[in-house]
């Protein structure tokens, strides 16, 4: 292979915002407490480049900040002919290889894309051009003869030869993977030794080789520090070339996509061939990321490269590589319902939080589903305070809970301040931080106002960072402190949660403790893994924490080496910040925050602004359930509280009423507008008329049992006003135990419906009086219920029922043949037939 001259040397330009943000933690003052490890100062561009401050050094002595990507191995699978850095380059690999790139085109298809520019569409046909195996047809008995398969790119052996996948891959990581790399790395003069940088020691006795995409962390600061050395004439032609190389790339890791595949599809991937098409993406990421940070003038052309409709190459949504990574994180301690979580999300997210350094803290996911883990679920009548080390005896520092009681009478917010000597005082008068924690993970306390020593003495610490130049000292509210836990002081207890809204929101800062994050090294790990963690952590899985994250002001995360802040509302970075966070696979994880921890702007424009459009959820209640997903409370009374907290209701009134279903009721009386269709949901239900059809909790119910197709219900204290199509039915239904069937003829229309009784009832007593309410949409659910009587409401005709059970719609019609059934008669009511529902 040619080589290009020595890039000219001169000294490297001042790194940019861009760069400092990505070499550096994005803690702001550290907050450490004596069992923290101090803070590393963060390197120069030039110190993170290397040692000397030279870019052509060995990067084995390269001295990097935190790393952009999470590391992975893969094998370095064996082909008979590896890359070969020949003379005539990169290009005519392929054709020196033995292999042909499915000349005719039939399965190289680039995505519909209509914002993409058709000059680069045009470019990246023309690449075609560029090596001689893409001028050659594959022969046709190569094609018919090829067993189906899962990857979407075919490569075929030009001497008509069959080729295995595993054959194919290989050949792929030789020239997209080992040759990309040459490629680079002869374009901007940097050296790499592949075999001791790359290549891991063999394992095992196999011989197979294995390598390590940690090198992909290093190299984009050897790549810019070459390009930022050049003169701009040439910078301009070294990118330009580059961006060929990357353009190339991408159009062929567009077709290297995979799906899941149909069962006659005899030839999977296996998950080592997943992890080195894999590898081919984050090196030319690694490549895109170098381009961004050199100079924005080349931030154009770099978009198209994370263009939604291109960038899900290999692995993409419910891909091979999504189904191997998702046994992975069960194997590793991850719940099921977080993987649920990550379900609408590209397969390499499942793969990368199988392999977080940090780890995952263990607990038991035994009890959990797809919707709720229960690991952190706490029994108070056996539950113990933690001490900071394990083996610490020391004493409980107790709060004069009199003064609590006294502050909280007055309708104000205790807030506690630490003396030198550790003693607790109490205010309402002083700045404090306010603590967000998880109770299962230890600084709670269910029988008195207490904490450790130790613990006190770790909250003092922790404080002290968060305080904003020239504020003076804080003060802390924790509710294992400031919210009385005696059963005497229970009516204080209420005071203290009708406040905790404005707890949370006149707090200076709010700052969670979560044991996972505390042992993060954010110097040490990638912002992506750091937002990965974040969103998964066991804060995020609690229903508490929901109103505490929304009203903060500011919100910092507690780490290893001090906090760091999160941003719950969207920002607004600058062009090179946004594609730099899109190459390094953050964009969507942010997002994911986001949704985990919202701000109250996010929440209350979620639930006070009404949608235009039909898909979206029109009430406060639909909106909020998509906030509460995936959460958990130890106390089910609690949830009925936290909803009406969060949403700014009268929360005496919901803790006046004393038990789990009472206190639902309360809560949708104070919300008063439902979604219609809640009556279909599946679930348990609150067992007491008038709130027969209403759910227990709204943590057990997925978002899609309330969506609705028609206007909102009214709830009150007299039960669920509402508009459905019914059917009236006539006399009295004989059940059919034998088929398990029910059939109606709707007397006007001579339609026809058959009928199955649901899951959740399957045995339905049926009244004398029976109708059925249709829901139109979603599941051809219908509710039976019993007719009590015909009232007037408005001057509009009401009928009044109570629920019985429910039938699933298997079909309807005309057409359909009951002479050997005993069918159910009656007639459909107006689609705005008026129902009170008790």
């Amino acid at each position: 292979m040619s080589h290009s001259p020595q890039p000219q040397t001169r000294p490297p330009k001042r790194p940019s915002k861009l760069q400092r943000l990505l070499c550096c933690t994005t803690s702001s003052s550290p907050i450490l407490s004596p069992l923290d490890a101090q803070p590393a100062s963060t390197p120069s561009l030039s110190q993170a480049l290397n040692g000397n401050g030279t870019s052509n050094g060995s990067s084995r002595h390269l001295t990097t900040s935190r790393p952009y990507f999470i590391p992975f191995e893969c094998p370095w699978l064996p082909t008979k002919t590896p890359y070969d850095y020949h003379p005539e380059g990169f290009w005519d690999f392929p054709d020196r290889a033995g292999w042909i790139l499915d000349g005719k085109c039939e399965y190289r298809k680039f995505p519909q894309a209509t914002d993409l520019s058709d000059a680069w569409l045009v470019d990246a046909k023309d690449l075609d051009g560029k090596y001689r195996c893409r001028q050659k047809t594959v022969p046709e008995p190569s094609i018919t003869k090829r067993p189906r398969d899962s990857l979407s790119l075919k490569c075929f052996r030009a001497d008509s030869r069959e080729a295995t996948l595993t054959e194919e891959v290989a050949f792929l990581q030789a020239w997209l993977f080992f040759g990309v790399l040459a490629e680079m790395n002869t374009i901007l003069g940097v050296r790499v030794d592949v075999e001791s940088e790359v290549v891991l020691a063999t394992q095992g006795g196999t011989g197979t080789k294995h390598l390590s995409t940690s090198i992909l962390d290093r190299l984009p600061h050897q790549w810019l520090g070459a390009l930022n050395a050049l003169n701009e004439v040439d910078r301009v032609e070294r990118s330009n070339r580059i961006l060929q190389i990357v353009q190339h790339v991408m159009s062929l890791q567009t077709i290297i996509s995979t799906r899941k595949s149909e069962a006659e599809d005899p030839q999977l991937l296996t998950y080592d061939e997943c992890k080195v098409l894999l590898s081919v993406r984050v090196l030319f990421r690694a490549i895109l990321l170098t381009l961004a940070l050199c100079s924005p003038t080349t931030l154009d052309k770099i978009k198209p490269f994370v263009h939604p409709a291109l960038s899900q190459s290999f692995p993409a949504y419910w891909d091979e590589l999504k189904d191997f990574a998702i046994d992975e994180m069960l194997n590793k301690g991850w719940c099921r319902s977080e993987c649920k979580v990550l379900e609408p999300f590209d397969g390499i997210y499942n793969f990368f939080a199988a392999r977080l350094s940090s780890g995952r803290w263990t607990m038991d996911h035994n009890g959990c589903n797809d919707s709720i883990c229960l690991a952190d679920q706490v029994n108070e009548k056996t539950y113990e305070s933690a001490h900071v080390e394990r083996g610490c005896k020391c004493t409980l520092v107790k709060v004069k809970i009199d003064e609590v009681c006294a502050i909280l009478d007055k309708g104000k917010i205790p807030r506690i301040t630490i003396s030198k000597d550790f003693k607790l005082s109490v205010n309402d008068s002083q700045p404090y931080v306010a603590i967000s924690h998880v109770w299962s993970h230890g600084i709670g306390n269910p029988n008195e106002n207490a904490l450790p020593l130790c613990q006190v003495r770790r909250l003092s610490s922790l404080m002290s960072g968060l305080r904003d130049v020239g504020e003076a000292s804080l003060a802390l509210w924790i509710d294992t402190l400031c919210a009385p836990v005696q059963i005497s002081r229970k009516v204080h207890r209420k005071k203290a949660v009708i406040l905790m809204s404005q707890t949370y929101q006149d707090a200076s800062a709010v700052l969670v403790l979560d044991r996972e994050l505390q042992r993060l090294d954010t110097q040490k790990v990638s912002l992506l893994e750091q937002d990965m963690l974040t969103a998964f952590v066991g804060w995020t899985r609690r229903l508490w924490t929901l109103q505490e994250v929304a009203f903060a002001k500011r919100l910092y995360f507690q780490a290893s080496r001090g906090p760091f802040k999160v941003e719950n509302s969207k920002p607004h970075p600058n062009q090179q910040e946004l594609l730099a966070s899109q190459i390094c696979f953050r964009d969507e994880i942010e997002g994911l925050i986001r949704s985990r921890a919202p701000s109250i702007d996010q929440l209350r424009k979620s639930v006070l602004e009404k949608s235009k459009s039909a898909t979206v959820a029109a009430t406060a209640l639909q909106r909020l359930s998509v906030f509460i997903q995936h959460r958990a409370t130890s106390k089910m009374e609690d949830e009925a509280v936290i909803l009406a907290s969060t949403l700014g209701l009268d929360v005496k009134e919901v803790l006046d009423s004393e038990d789990v279903d009472s206190r639902m009721a309360k809560f949708l009386c104070l919300i008063r507008e439902v979604p219609s269709d809640i009556i279909f949901g599946t679930g348990e239900r609150i067992g007491k008329s008038p709130y027969r059809w209403a759910p227990k909790s709204l943590l057990n119910s997925p978002i899609f049992n309330l969506q609705s197709s028609g206007p909102p219900a009214s709830c009150d204290s007299r039960g669920l006003y509402a508009q459905y199509q019914g059917f009236l039915i006539e006399g009295i239904v004989t059940e059919n135990q034998a088929s398990d069937r029910y059939y109606a003829i709707e007397e006007k229309s001579n339609t026809k419906y058959e009928f199955q009784p649901r899951e959740d009832t399957p045995n339905i007593k049926w009244p004398e009086k029976p109708a059925l309410i249709f829901r139109p949409i979603i599941g051809g659910d219908a509710a039976v219920m019993k007719v009590l009587q015909k009232d007037m409401d408005e001057g509009h005709d009401v009928l009044e029922v109570t629920l019985v059970g429910y039938l699933r719609m298997v079909a309807s019609g005309a057409g359909l043949d009951f002479s050997a059934k005993s069918p159910m008669k009656g007639l459909l009511t107006n689609q705005a037939q008026r129902w009170r529902i008790m």
